[in-house]
């Protein structure tokens, strides 16, 4: 796991009323040794403090609909804290929150897969395009 925005943001667009991260990325796919590009999964999770709800929603956008479960991969939850996740089921994790837009995280790297929001913030799922 790795923490903080400055090193998330060398990877991906943070927008700027996020001030902290805790991540995880693993690789996608098999790998081997001929030098070139891996695809990457990346979660970040970023706590957000009630008073400043309201500013990282409106640096987001709309949200995408009603509550709703996503999924991990377990080896990617690392970057949550134990109050985001809503069960397990094998070596999937369960989360549930209020779905919102990823295009404020995405660059011409990264695709957003889901970000949702959680009880104490936002977690966001990312893959290499």
């Amino acid at each position: 796991m790795r923490e903080g925005v400055a090193s998330l943001q060398k990877h991906v667009e943070v927008p700027d009323t996020l001030h902290d991260a805790r991540w995880t990325a693993r690789p996608v796919g098999v790998t081997s040794g001929v030098p070139g590009p891996t695809d990457l999964e990346l979660l970040a999770w970023f706590p957000v403090a009630d008073a400043d709800r309201a500013a990282v929603e409106a640096s987001l956008g709309a949200p995408l609909g009603p509550p709703a479960e996503v999924r991990v991969p377990a080896a990617l939850a690392g970057a949550l804290p134990d109050g985001a996740i809503a069960g397990r089921e094998g070596e999937v994790v369960v989360l549930e929150g209020t779905p919102w837009p990823t295009v404020a995280f995405e660059n011409l790297l990264w695709h957003g897969a889901w970000a949702v929001w959680t009880d104490g913030g936002i977690a966001v799922w990312l893959h290499t395009r």
